[in-house]
């Protein structure tokens, strides 16, 4: 079974010289500061959607994981938001990928 924070095999991967979107630089650059949740995944990015913004930036090779943490939300109705975060292996590519970013703007 695969992992979902584990990156794609290098025949699926985007090429590094495919620049990443704005809204994948905002949430690249807050992965590197730290575990971001869902929802601030998806107000620093502002989009609605970031899981798949998650998943494009794994698709250019960058491990990802979200760990789940188990919450009673205001409801009282029991959830599992996640939590992404970038993994130290991963440090460098996300760099050379902002890098890469930087230059073509």
């Amino acid at each position: 079974m695969n992992n979902l924070s584990t990156p794609l095999p290098e025949q699926n991967r985007v090429r590094i010289t495919t620049p990443l979107l704005a809204r994948e630089r905002r949430i690249l650059t807050a992965l590197l500061m730290g575990p971001v949740s869902r929802e601030q995944a998806d107000r620093i990015g502002r989009v609605s959607n970031s899981p798949q913004y998650i998943a494009t930036l794994r698709s250019r090779g960058l491990t990802i994981a979200c760990l789940r943490r188990t919450l009673i939300n205001e409801d009282g109705t029991l959830c599992r938001p996640g939590i992404y975060q970038l993994s130290r292996d991963s440090i460098p590519l996300a760099r050379e990928l902002l890098s890469i970013a930087c230059q073509g703007a």
